[in-house]
């Protein structure tokens, strides 16, 4: 069993000297101060040719950043060069966000092993040649991921799938670290000022600042990665499924396990400035909801009946995964921060950006 790795999501702010910067900023400000360089692809192993291919395919889907949030002038994604799994981002000239070849074989692992299960996507392509029960995998995804090797679905479709399912999940983590790369100020200025005008001075805003950045984070981690999926369901899939829904909540609910297994040091703590996980993923499942409300003409359709089913057809699928996000030892507490944060953001809506 591989010993746990701390995964450090940081976003960076420059006051773009470093010689004015730019080739290709200074190659994102030398791998975000020396986690490990930008790898190229004559230089490594096949783990990480592969972990460069997936981003160069993710790359493609970049250009949609630009066309759905035009106030983005420039994104660059580059593979740092750590076994850790790191997520950053970097604010000079442009947006440069930096994934490990960790994080990005880990998380090609996890989806290839997750579809070469028995109780995952049921009833697509080949799912009863599978390899091992999907608690076998939740129970032993440690060393699922800590082997040299991958597991991989003995059927086209589901493995194709898996590499959606991936994309779909480091899109997300793109939006989420791009996000807290860009100026919060005004988010926490209106924040500061309805949390004094609702519990006066408390000692406790500041945990409840760091939270509300969290999920506003998640929130266009979402809007992003939900775009995608949208655009493969529109693409690839539109034959093959009801719709997006569940191309997106599948591979999330992987995701939040994946980054709850890896990352014990986030617990659920009253001054923590990490939300809980089934907080985090209430939150998402509620903005959702509210997301499709809004964005019918978005979409050219309407996804309200798609999420609705999902969420009833698919929730022995979910709460697999999802059941171990959770916190029973806290779980009053848990539920009246998750009330009161879910009330915050539906106030702060006005300040949101990149809606």
């Amino acid at each position: 069993m591989k010993e746990q790795k701390d995964i450090l999501f940081e976003a960076f702010f420059t006051d773009k000297k470093y010689n004015d910067l730019s080739e290709i900023d200074k190659l994102f400000h030398q791998a975000f101060i020396d986690d490990g360089g930008i790898m190229f692809k004559s230089e490594h192993d096949q783990l990480s040719l592969k972990a460069n291919d997936i981003v160069s395919e993710l790359s493609v889907f970049i250009k949609f950043y630009n066309i759905w949030f035009p106030q983005i002038e420039n994104i660059n994604i580059g593979v740092i060069n750590s076994s850790k799994p790191l997520a950053k981002c970097i604010s000079t000239n442009s947006l440069n966000v930096g994934l490990s070849a960790g994080l990005i074989i880990d998380l090609y692992k996890m989806y290839f092993a997750a579809f070469s299960t028995n109780n995952f996507w049921v009833g697509y392509g080949e799912d009863h040649k599978y390899h091992l029960k999907t608690s076998e995998f939740i129970e032993n995804l440690d060393e699922i991921l800590s082997t040299d090797g991958i597991l991989l679905p003995n059927c086209t479709e589901r493995t194709e799938l898996a590499s959606v399912l991936t994309n779909i999940a480091l899109l997300f983590i793109i939006g989420h670290e791009t996000t807290h790369a860009m100026d919060h100020q005004d988010l926490v200025d209106a924040l500061e000022n309805i949390m004094i005008s609702k519990f006066g001075d408390n000692k406790n805003h500041e945990s409840m600042v760091f939270k509300i950045l969290e999920l506003d984070a998640d929130r266009f981690g979402f809007i992003l990665s939900f775009r995608l999926a949208h655009h493969y369901y529109s693409d690839e899939y539109s034959d093959k499924m009801d719709g997006p829904t569940y191309l997106w909540l599948s591979s999330i609910a992987l995701l939040y396990l994946y980054l709850k297994k890896s990352n014990k040091k986030i617990k659920h703590d009253l001054h923590s400035k990490h939300p809980n996980w089934s907080i985090r993923w209430g939150f998402i499942i509620s903005y959702f909801r509210m997301y499709l409300d809004k964005t019918q003409d978005l979409f050219d359709d309407c996804y309200d009946i798609d999420f609705v089913q999902t969420l009833e057809e698919r929730n022995e699928e979910l709460n697999q995964f999802t059941e171990i996000l959770e916190d029973r030892e806290n779980e009053s507490i848990i539920k009246n921060e998750y009330e009161v944060l879910l009330g915050l953001m539906h106030e702060l809506n006005p300040f949101l950006r990149n809606k």
